[in-house]
Protein backbone atom coordinates (compact mmCIF):
# COMPACT_ATOMS: atom_id res chain seq x y z
CA UNK A 1 0.00 0.00 0.00
CA UNK A 2 1.46 3.80 -0.49
CA UNK A 3 2.87 5.27 2.17
CA UNK A 4 0.27 8.03 2.30
CA UNK A 5 -2.14 9.49 4.99
CA UNK A 6 -5.19 8.09 3.29
CA UNK A 7 -8.77 9.49 4.13
CA UNK A 8 -11.17 6.78 2.50
CA UNK A 9 -8.62 3.80 4.29
CA UNK A 10 -12.36 2.28 5.63
CA UNK A 11 -14.54 1.54 2.67
CA UNK A 12 -17.35 -1.16 1.95
CA UNK A 13 -17.18 -1.13 -1.83
CA UNK A 14 -19.50 -3.11 -4.58
CA UNK A 15 -17.97 -4.08 -7.09
CA UNK A 16 -19.60 -5.41 -10.63
CA UNK A 17 -18.50 -8.25 -12.16
CA UNK A 18 -20.09 -10.49 -14.54
CA UNK A 19 -23.44 -9.13 -13.89
CA UNK A 20 -22.88 -9.73 -10.01
CA UNK A 21 -22.21 -7.68 -6.97
CA UNK A 22 -18.66 -8.15 -5.10
CA UNK A 23 -18.48 -6.53 -1.68
CA UNK A 24 -14.27 -5.87 -1.02
CA UNK A 25 -13.18 -3.52 2.41
CA UNK A 26 -10.60 -1.52 0.45
CA UNK A 27 -9.09 1.70 0.52
CA UNK A 28 -9.57 4.41 -2.33
CA UNK A 29 -6.02 6.15 -2.91
CA UNK A 30 -7.12 8.30 -5.79
CA UNK A 31 -10.42 9.31 -7.91
CA UNK A 32 -10.48 11.05 -11.09
CA UNK A 33 -11.89 12.01 -14.30
CA UNK A 34 -10.67 11.81 -17.77
CA UNK A 35 -12.48 12.16 -21.20
CA UNK A 36 -16.01 12.32 -18.95
CA UNK A 37 -14.96 8.63 -17.32
CA UNK A 38 -14.30 8.41 -13.68
CA UNK A 39 -11.27 6.41 -12.52
CA UNK A 40 -10.76 4.81 -8.78
CA UNK A 41 -6.98 3.79 -7.79
CA UNK A 42 -8.13 1.05 -5.26
CA UNK A 43 -6.68 -1.03 -3.14
CA UNK A 44 -7.69 -4.39 -1.47
CA UNK A 45 -6.67 -5.76 1.73
CA UNK A 46 -7.82 -9.33 0.97
CA UNK A 47 -5.26 -9.01 -1.62
CA UNK A 48 -2.92 -6.82 -0.68
CA UNK A 49 -2.60 -4.80 -4.02
CA UNK A 50 -4.23 -1.95 -5.99
CA UNK A 51 -5.93 -1.65 -9.34
CA UNK A 52 -7.36 0.97 -11.28
CA UNK A 53 -10.77 0.79 -12.08
CA UNK A 54 -13.30 2.38 -14.18
CA UNK A 55 -16.36 3.82 -12.25
CA UNK A 56 -18.84 1.96 -14.74
CA UNK A 57 -17.98 -1.33 -12.42
CA UNK A 58 -18.64 0.19 -8.99
CA UNK A 59 -21.83 -0.05 -8.02
CA UNK A 60 -21.74 1.70 -4.34
CA UNK A 61 -19.17 2.63 -1.77
CA UNK A 62 -20.02 2.78 2.37
CA UNK A 63 -17.34 4.74 4.12
CA UNK A 64 -17.15 2.70 7.78
CA UNK A 65 -15.68 5.68 9.35
CA UNK A 66 -18.15 8.05 8.59
CA UNK A 67 -21.18 6.05 7.66
CA UNK A 68 -21.57 8.19 4.54
CA UNK A 69 -22.90 6.17 1.65
CA UNK A 70 -22.47 7.04 -2.26
CA UNK A 71 -24.49 5.35 -4.96
CA UNK A 72 -23.42 8.29 -7.59
CA UNK A 73 -19.27 7.92 -7.43
CA UNK A 74 -20.12 11.59 -8.98
CA UNK A 75 -20.66 12.99 -5.37
CA UNK A 76 -17.66 10.97 -4.06
CA UNK A 77 -15.32 12.58 -6.83
CA UNK A 78 -16.49 16.01 -5.73
CA UNK A 79 -16.05 15.40 -2.10
CA UNK A 80 -12.70 13.49 -2.72
CA UNK A 81 -11.43 16.01 -4.69
CA UNK A 82 -12.91 19.08 -2.09
CA UNK A 83 -10.63 17.35 0.48
CA UNK A 84 -7.78 17.36 -1.84
CA UNK A 85 -8.68 21.66 -2.42
CA UNK A 86 -8.46 22.22 1.45
CA UNK A 87 -5.26 19.86 2.17
CA UNK A 88 -3.50 21.67 -0.36
CA UNK A 89 -4.36 25.28 0.97
CA UNK A 90 -3.63 23.82 4.20
CA UNK A 91 -0.33 22.73 3.71
CA UNK A 92 2.66 23.13 6.27
CA UNK A 93 4.15 21.13 9.65
CA UNK A 94 2.90 17.51 9.01
CA UNK A 95 0.77 16.18 12.07
CA UNK A 96 2.52 13.08 13.66
CA UNK A 97 -0.53 11.15 12.96
CA UNK A 98 -1.22 7.17 13.48
CA UNK A 99 -1.69 5.88 10.03
CA UNK A 100 -4.72 3.96 10.47
CA UNK A 101 -4.90 1.10 8.06
CA UNK A 102 -3.83 -2.67 8.17
CA UNK A 103 -0.56 -2.20 8.97
CA UNK A 104 -1.40 -1.88 12.28
CA UNK A 105 -2.95 -5.12 13.01
CA UNK A 106 -0.56 -7.22 10.90
CA UNK A 107 1.76 -8.08 13.54
CA UNK A 108 -1.52 -10.50 14.97
CA UNK A 109 -1.93 -11.82 11.47
CA UNK A 110 -1.04 -15.01 12.35
CA UNK A 111 -3.46 -15.07 15.49
CA UNK A 112 -6.02 -13.54 14.11
CA UNK A 113 -6.27 -16.30 11.08
CA UNK A 114 -6.24 -18.85 13.62
CA UNK A 115 -9.09 -17.30 15.95
CA UNK A 116 -11.20 -16.65 12.48
CA UNK A 117 -10.56 -20.19 11.16
CA UNK A 118 -11.99 -21.64 15.15
CA UNK A 119 -14.58 -19.04 15.16
CA UNK A 120 -16.42 -19.75 11.77
CA UNK A 121 -15.50 -24.22 11.74
CA UNK A 122 -19.20 -24.65 13.06
CA UNK A 123 -20.72 -22.54 10.18
CA UNK A 124 -21.81 -20.61 13.60
CA UNK A 125 -19.71 -17.03 13.95
CA UNK A 126 -21.39 -15.30 16.77
CA UNK A 127 -20.86 -11.48 18.20
CA UNK A 128 -19.62 -13.14 21.39
CA UNK A 129 -16.57 -14.79 19.35
CA UNK A 130 -16.27 -11.48 17.62
CA UNK A 131 -15.83 -10.00 20.77
CA UNK A 132 -13.30 -12.12 22.03
CA UNK A 133 -10.97 -11.68 18.90
CA UNK A 134 -11.66 -8.08 19.18
CA UNK A 135 -10.65 -7.80 23.32
CA UNK A 136 -7.78 -10.10 22.32
CA UNK A 137 -7.07 -7.47 19.49
CA UNK A 138 -7.56 -4.48 21.90
CA UNK A 139 -5.24 -6.43 24.22
CA UNK A 140 -2.59 -7.21 22.20
CA UNK A 141 -2.19 -3.90 20.22
CA UNK A 142 -2.99 -1.23 22.01
CA UNK A 143 -2.86 1.19 19.60
CA UNK A 144 -5.60 -0.73 17.80
CA UNK A 145 -7.76 2.03 19.87
CA UNK A 146 -7.69 3.89 16.85
CA UNK A 147 -9.83 1.64 14.38
CA UNK A 148 -13.57 1.24 14.67
CA UNK A 149 -15.25 -1.68 15.68
CA UNK A 150 -16.28 -1.57 12.15
CA UNK A 151 -12.94 -1.74 10.27
CA UNK A 152 -11.84 -4.75 12.86
CA UNK A 153 -14.56 -6.75 12.06
CA UNK A 154 -14.56 -6.01 8.12
CA UNK A 155 -10.84 -6.84 8.72
CA UNK A 156 -11.57 -10.01 9.90
CA UNK A 157 -14.07 -10.82 7.81
CA UNK A 158 -11.65 -10.19 4.72
CA UNK A 159 -9.35 -12.91 6.17
CA UNK A 160 -11.73 -15.61 4.89
CA UNK A 161 -9.44 -18.07 6.55
CA UNK A 162 -9.16 -21.61 5.51
CA UNK A 163 -7.46 -25.22 6.91
CA UNK A 164 -4.15 -24.33 4.79
CA UNK A 165 -4.37 -21.04 6.31
CA UNK A 166 -4.34 -21.91 9.77
CA UNK A 167 -1.57 -24.17 9.37
CA UNK A 168 0.42 -21.66 7.68
CA UNK A 169 -0.22 -19.43 10.79
CA UNK A 170 0.18 -22.59 13.11
CA UNK A 171 3.63 -23.32 12.14
CA UNK A 172 4.49 -20.00 13.36
CA UNK A 173 3.61 -20.24 17.00
CA UNK A 174 6.72 -21.48 17.16
CA UNK A 175 8.51 -18.01 16.81
CA UNK A 176 6.32 -16.90 19.97
CA UNK A 177 7.63 -16.68 23.67
CA UNK A 178 5.77 -19.30 25.73
CA UNK A 179 3.77 -17.21 27.33
CA UNK A 180 2.01 -16.09 24.31
CA UNK A 181 1.68 -19.32 23.01
CA UNK A 182 -0.57 -20.83 25.89
CA UNK A 183 -2.20 -17.49 25.88
CA UNK A 184 -3.19 -17.67 22.21
CA UNK A 185 -4.26 -21.35 22.83
CA UNK A 186 -6.60 -19.90 25.95
CA UNK A 187 -8.51 -17.74 23.81
CA UNK A 188 -8.97 -20.06 20.73
CA UNK A 189 -10.69 -22.39 23.38
CA UNK A 190 -12.44 -19.45 24.85
CA UNK A 191 -13.60 -18.95 21.30
CA UNK A 192 -14.66 -22.76 20.80
CA UNK A 193 -16.49 -22.84 23.82
CA UNK A 194 -18.54 -19.61 24.05
CA UNK A 195 -21.83 -21.53 22.40
CA UNK A 196 -21.57 -23.94 25.48
CA UNK A 197 -19.82 -27.18 23.65
CA UNK A 198 -16.82 -28.61 22.19
CA UNK A 199 -17.41 -30.00 19.03
CA UNK A 200 -15.03 -32.91 16.91
CA UNK A 201 -13.68 -30.38 14.90
CA UNK A 202 -12.86 -27.87 17.43
CA UNK A 203 -11.30 -30.75 19.57
CA UNK A 204 -8.96 -31.94 16.59
CA UNK A 205 -7.92 -28.24 15.98
CA UNK A 206 -6.74 -27.55 19.36
CA UNK A 207 -5.34 -30.94 19.59
CA UNK A 208 -2.70 -29.94 16.79
CA UNK A 209 -2.32 -26.30 18.50
CA UNK A 210 -1.37 -28.97 21.54
CA UNK A 211 1.16 -30.97 19.75
CA UNK A 212 3.38 -27.78 18.89
CA UNK A 213 3.42 -26.63 21.73
CA UNK A 214 4.07 -29.85 23.37
CA UNK A 215 6.99 -30.38 20.77
CA UNK A 216 8.13 -26.36 22.02
CA UNK A 217 8.53 -28.03 25.41
CA UNK A 218 5.20 -26.39 26.87
CA UNK A 219 2.27 -28.26 28.29
CA UNK A 220 -0.60 -26.12 28.56
CA UNK A 221 -3.54 -26.87 31.14
CA UNK A 222 -6.21 -26.14 29.15
CA UNK A 223 -8.84 -29.36 30.59
CA UNK A 224 -8.51 -31.54 27.29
Amino acid sequence: MADKKLKYYNMIIHLVKNNKLYEENAAIKNVWEKDKNIFFDIYFYSQRKSYVFDSVFIHDILDLSTDRYYKDVRKFLEEFNAKEEVKTKNKGPKNKELVRDNKILEPLYPDLVMMSFMAGITNNTTELKERIILDYIRYKIPSSQTLTEQYICAFLKNIKADEKMFFNALEQIIHKVPEDAEELLQELLKICLSDGQLVYLEKRYLAEVIQILREEGLTPDVGL
